[in-house]
């Protein structure tokens, strides 16, 4: 792990990290910082990717607005607010 992560080498290397607090370091902690961010750029996605979307939303944000274009969630049509 340390070989293909400089930046966890150097901290230990240099003291910055102790034995003690490597020890307690969980996979994630120790993953180099490239790994790390796509780590949770795919965390994300995979977030986005399974809310569900509230079906009223449109419609209740359309009524706020006054000639805004609202749809109708249950038959999918679309309705001039005025």
């Amino acid at each position: 792990a340390l070989l293909g992560n400089a930046a966890l080498r150097n901290r230990v290397l240099s003291g910055d990290l102790g034995a003690q607090e490597l020890a307690q370091m969980d996979s994630e902690s120790l993953a180099p910082e490239m790994l790390q961010a796509q780590r949770k750029a795919s965390q994300a996605e995979a977030l986005r990717s399974v809310i569900a979307k509230d079906p009223l939303l449109p419609v209740m944000a359309a009524k706020s607005a006054p000639g805004a274009v609202e749809q109708d969630w249950r038959d999918g049509s679309y309705n001039a607010t005025t």
